[in-house]
């Protein structure tokens, strides 16, 4: 008897079968936009904070009127609505909020309803709904910005002082004895500038004004273990009123302060580096760093003046803009918190005709696209003893939106599987982050010994 043995095939086969089970693939990203209920005032030059309980807390800023507010009111996402709660005990606007380790809010400078620059500063408990007054910082200031550190102490930074000059002093605030200590200054007076905390502890300080209202290239690096500012290489545009926010790989995102070009940092590489430009200039917007890791970026003013009502999408994996859904109301100068449910609530600033808004608005980017299976092609293989072959294929799957340590992949049969003979079908699937799934299948024939008798 005569008993041959087939070599081993591979065949490929043009088509593969893939079923998504979420609708197809979309070259743009959709998020939509839904009013929310408004608050009890309009507001511009406020502040809005997530608290630890989900809800959000508006601070200050200036009514439709101009006048100065020392109200402040919570936004439960639950119900939609916002409720006052305790007013604050100097009227502000212009000034920072920071939530603390210990989940009060320690709001900073701003001014006053008589345009007096303020160094007070008071403390917001969300269990009692009660303002008490702290430690006043070393220096009156306002458009200022405050950074919360990994020892959660709060580093406040530049600003305007009472005489309209652009500020490089810095100072600490200590939540534990309510007492504010200066620090070294900055290399550089600014305003309208922004603080970033880096993973490594440090906070990026980028562009703004200076006293001559000239707009700035310069960025800096503040140690706190050190108490030292240094420079680092300045940024590819000039910026002010714009927008930075740190990334999941940690770089930080700058975007906006007058220009279509945006660019990251690199802190591991101490570099700058161009990222694509935004369908339009930008300035007083708003950037929120989305669940999925992507950015938004909504609103502000373009170039001429015009409030805006076009937002879009960074995608850091891609390194790729998207328009995304429109707002419902043209808005400069509004606030943006990411919410608990992983929504982002936009509220208040200016619209185009220059009104104070006391609108709120909500949007949604839910993740719905699948990720796409790289399947191997249809195998063919001889078996190698009675019980068939073992195969062996690898199976992979990319998403736009996801990493590829955020996608999810299995087959059965698993690869490394003995294969009896005949043709079976592996069905594989892939699910992202957000449990979007695709599944998809190829086919792998074994055939059998051959033990025909010559």
């Amino acid at each position: 008897m005569r008993i041959r043995f087939y070599l081993l095939l591979l065949l490929i086969v043009a088509s593969l079968v893939v079923v998504p089970e979420v609708k197809a693939h979309e070259a743009v990203p959709v998020g939509t936009w839904t009013a929310t209920g408004s608050m009890t005032t309009a507001r511009y030059g406020h502040t809005t904070t997530l608290l630890a309980s989900g809800a959000v807390l508006a601070v200050g800023g200036q009514d439709s009127s101009g006048h100065v507010l020392a109200t402040a009111e919570l936004y439960d996402p639950t119900s939609d609505a916002w409720t006052v709660t305790g007013s604050m005990m100097i009227t502000r606007y212009g000034h920072t909020a920071t939530l603390l380790n210990d989940g009060r809010v320690l709001v900073a400078g701003g001014q006053d309803s008589v345009g007096h620059v303020l160094a007070t500063a008071e403390l917001y408990d969300p269990a009692s709904g009660i303002w008490t007054a702290t430690g006043k910082m070393t220096v009156a200031r306002t458009f200022q910005t405050a950074t919360l550190l990994a020892s959660g102490k709060v580093l406040v930074t530049g600003g305007q002082s009472s005489g309209g000059y652009a500020l490089a002093r810095a100072e600490l605030y200590d939540p534990t004895t309510g007492r504010w200590m200066a620090t070294r200054n900055m290399l550089f007076a600014r305003v309208f500038y922004t603080a970033t905390a880096l993973a490594n502890g440090k906070v990026l300080v980028t562009g703004g004004r200076d006293s001559n209202g000239s707009i700035l290239t310069t960025a800096e690096i503040y140690d706190p273990a050190t108490d030292i500012w240094q420079a680092i290489g300045n940024m590819n545009v000039a910026r002010a009123s714009h927008t930075a926010t740190l990334l999941k790989d940690g770089r930080v995102l700058v975007v906006g302060g007058g220009a279509r070009l945006a660019e990251v940092y690199d802190p591991v590489a101490n570099t700058w580096a161009t990222v694509g430009s935004m369908a339009v200039a930008r300035v007083s917007h708003t950037a929120t760093l989305l669940n999925d890791g992507t950015l938004l970026v909504a609103g502000g003013w373009d170039n001429n003046s015009h409030a805006l009502m076009t937002t879009e999408i960074y995608n850091p994996t891609k390194a790729s803009w998207s328009s995304t859904g429109r707002m419902t109301t043209p808005r400069w100068g509004q606030t943006a918190v990411l919410l608990a449910t992983g929504k982002v609530l936009i509220v208040g600033g200016h619209d185009n005709a220059g009104h104070v808004l006391a609108t709120g608005e909500a949007f949604d980017f839910s993740d719905t696209t699948a990720p796409t299976l790289q399947l191997p092609a249809s195998i063919k293989t001889a078996a190698t003893n009675a019980q068939g072959a073992t195969v062996s294929y690898n199976v992979t799957a990319t998403d736009p939106d996801d990493t590829a340590s955020q996608i999810t992949t299995s087959c059965m049969p698993a690869s490394g599987d003995t294969f009896p003979t005949g043709v079976t079908t592996v069905t594989c699937s892939a699910q992202d982050a957000t449990g979007n799934k695709s599944i998809g299948s190829f086919s792998v024939q074994v055939i059998g010994l051959d033990t025909t008798a010559p």
